[in-house]
């Protein structure tokens, strides 16, 4: 006999996870067990992931904005070409941050 023990709901698994029933119930609900907290434990590592990510985004986002601002400021003084290409990098790659 076997159980299907179906995590889809949660991104972190896609397929149900199938699990053969052994000659002692205990083991298999001890498996159950271990598959129910594995889960969950996944699941709050999924969030901390996250929520690092956009702690971290932020972090860089934020001294981004007044470089970009004082570098567009700068930019519309440039008559040199050279040195506008430079600054139209250096402004291009803040944008995309």
């Amino acid at each position: 006999m076997t159980h299907s023990v179906n995590f889809s709901n949660n991104k972190l698994c896609e397929q149900p996870i199938t699990v053969k029933e052994s000659k002692e119930p205990q083991q298999h609900e001890l498996t159950i067990q271990r598959l129910i907290s594995t889960n969950e434990q996944l699941k709050v590592q999924n969030r901390m992931q996250k929520e690092f990510v956009n702690i971290a985004a932020h972090e860089i986002r934020t001294p981004i904005q007044p470089i970009l601002g004082l570098t567009e400021a700068l930019r519309s003084k440039m008559k040199d070409t050279e040195q506008l290409q430079v600054i139209d990098a250096v402004i291009r790659n803040a944008k995309r941050l």
